[in-house]
């Protein structure tokens, strides 16, 4: 978070995770189970800022 004045600026990300592959385990406790198959962040598009940029 960085502060610009009195507002606080939020950054936030969306993913999508195959809860099927998941065990019941990993999806109680948060934790990807280690043969679990590795994934990548892809970025498709940007959308437009909510808000004007400061400084």
């Amino acid at each position: 978070i960085r502060m610009h004045g009195f507002a606080k600026v939020k950054v936030s990300i969306k993913y999508i995770t195959d809860n099927d592959r998941l065990s019941d385990g990993a999806n109680e406790n948060n934790m990807v189970p280690d043969n679990a198959v590795a994934y990548s962040w892809v970025v498709k598009r940007w959308t437009p800022c909510s808000k004007t940029c400061g400084g």
